[in-house]
């Protein structure tokens, strides 16, 4: 575990990384004629579209950017949609349940001495509504949302901005996401990073790769504890008593 030396603080991606939004996807997929391919689309294009926002120097709410991007896919396909539906499924981002593998990993982690923060592209509102809903909210330092910094990620200034909040530098921290644009900006950043294997996730190719790659968070938890064979880095409750600082 050397690539993690000195690790303080670990930031988190939360929207598929820790939170399931697969049933919202499901129901926006039968809204656009029953096609699980044009959510996907849409999800990867609202995405693109705040990092149009990012480079033109403009800053509009993530649910707004959701919206917009959604009803693109729809009208470039001929489908009429119901407005108000389609926001309140969108709203339904914000009460998407965890992962099964997230809330014992994150209480692990926070139990072994590491800092988390939860570091999203959510407005604050939203990420405290996801975190409190998932009950997530309990494990997390502290929540970062881009709204603070007014650039989305994977622009790298929001890594540095994030970092700069956290008092630490970027080689403090970790970054555990599951989008490959995520790793790529964090790595750029020059932060540690885990990749979550999550359903149809890819790692972008024309970037250095993470340092972890697991399948889920409960994969890169078992690394750590395999690493507790040295009982001289730990305290008489099995806690690290300096998370890596001689791994």
């Amino acid at each position: 575990m050397e690539k993690l030396k000195n690790v303080k603080v670990i930031f988190f991606d939360v929207i598929e990384t820790l939170l399931d939004i697969e049933d919202v996807k499901i129901s926006l997929a039968k809204i656009l004629d029953n096609r699980p391919d044009l959510a996907d689309l849409w999800f990867n294009n609202m995405h693109l579209y705040t990092l149009v926002d990012s480079v033109t120097g403009k800053y509009h709410d993530f649910g707004i950017i959701g919206y917009a991007t959604f009803s693109m896919i729809a009208h470039s396909y001929n489908i009429d949609f119901p407005k108000e539906e389609v926001i309140n499924q969108l709203k339904k981002l914000n009460e998407a349940p965890p992962h099964p593998d997230v809330a014992e990993s994150l209480e692990y982690l926070k139990n072994i001495g590491f800092n988390l923060a939860a570091f999203s592209n959510s407005s604050n509102a939203a990420v405290k509504r996801q975190l409190e809903s998932s009950k997530l909210n309990k494990f997390i330092d502290r929540s970062i949302s881009v709204e603070d910094i007014g650039y989305y990620k994977p622009h790298i200034h929001t890594y540095h901005s994030a970092c700069r909040m956290m008092n630490v530098l970027p080689s403090e921290c970790l970054l555990v996401a599951s989008q490959g644009w995520d790793i790529a900006g964090a790595v750029a950043a020059g932060m540690k990073t885990v990749f979550i294997k999550r359903k149809g996730a890819v790692c972008y190719p024309l970037t250095s790769k993470p340092d972890y790659i697991v399948n889920n968070l409960k994969d890169f938890v078992r690394l750590l504890e395999d690493h507790k064979r040295d009982s001289s880095l730990y305290d008489t409750s099995g806690f690290l008593k300096k998370p890596f600082s001689n791994i």
